[in-house]
């Protein structure tokens, strides 16, 4: 069981929130083709109307996505939309840098979708002026009320010490409310263990498969052995992984701090490569070997 004191004086709880403006392809009445390729900043093509297919919206929702995906990796599930983020200096300085470069890029987006009322009217008439028996005007909210629909916040929140002031001040339920408090913390530790064995079996299992290889047969009907291939980002994700599962450090639980560590270990020829963009590894098969073999060692650990 995990020392509750340690964790609340090491994590923050984090929370957010993130929103677009709900469109359909029914607000879409100009069914030209845009001209505009989305990317991570498209430029905004001003013939179009208000429209789910409109390629800043398109980047709007990309954005969020990419931002939802990372969050899951870089903070852990504590509870109900609650995360659990590490108080170590590099690790929160690292992830306050990630908020705030979000925050700005989504921002821009916005700006560069709807700049202000004028551009939105205008978005407005092009769809009655390309079909004004069909317009519904009562599909589009008002500007104000468009822009509050592209939102992005997030809030930090101390651990409870389960010796709140404001629960002692409850005098009937306080021994109820404070034992329920502290079942529902110690709760949470447990799935933050099971958590973390879960993320380190995901990318065990992973390495194991891209670190193997596939028997085919040639056109002449030949037997032919090939090593899997693996992507540099994926490899990027497993490296990145281990320097969160350190920054988090989950409870003192032996099991789960041995398997950080043997996994760190068993990771680090991938680490050690990642200077030649891992080009090494995908053609030394005694590395790839003993990578996989170590990976295996560890699975072992998990009773599959």
């Amino acid at each position: 069981m995990g020392d509750m004191n340690g964790l609340q004086g090491n994590f923050i709880l984090f929370s957010y929130e993130h929103t677009l403006l709900g469109l359909t392809r029914k607000h879409r009445i100009n069914t030209d083709k845009l001209n505009e390729s989305v990317k991570e900043v498209s430029v905004h093509n001003a013939t179009t109307d208000l429209s789910a297919d409109d390629p800043i919206y398109r980047a709007l929702k990309l954005k969020r996505q990419d931002f939802i995906n990372k969050i899951k990796k870089k903070t852990l599930e504590w509870q109900g939309n609650l995360k659990l983020v590490s108080l170590d200096s590099m690790y929160f300085d690292n992830f306050k840098e990630f908020l705030d470069k979000h925050q700005q890029d989504f921002t821009n987006l916005v700006d560069q979708f709807l700049p202000n009322e004028e551009t939105y009217n205008a978005m407005k008439q092009r769809a009655y002026d390309n079909d004004p028996q069909n317009y519904d005007a009562s599909m589009y909210p008002s500007f104000q009320q468009a822009r509050a629909k592209f939102s992005f916040s997030y809030n930090f929140i101390a651990l409870s010490t389960m010796k709140d002031q404001r629960l002692d001040a409850v005098d009937r339920h306080a021994d109820f409310i404070k034992q329920k408090a502290e079942q529902d913390h110690l709760k949470n530790i447990e799935n933050l263990e099971s958590q973390t064995q879960e993320r380190i079996l995901s990318a065990v299992e992973h390495i194991i498969k891209q670190f193997s290889s596939t028997t085919k047969k040639d056109k002449h009907g030949n037997e032919i052995v090939k090593a899997n291939r693996f992507q540099e980002s994926s490899m990027n994700n497993h490296l990145e992984l281990v320097e969160i599962l350190k920054a988090f450090n989950i409870s003192n639980n032996s099991k789960v701090n041995s398997l950080i560590t043997d996994f760190e270990r068993a990771i680090d020829p991938i680490k050690q490569d990642r200077v030649h963009d891992f080009e090494t590894l995908r053609d030394d098969e005694s590395k790839r070997l003993k990578i996989k073999s170590d990976m295996e060692s560890i699975l072992s650990k998990f009773n599959i």
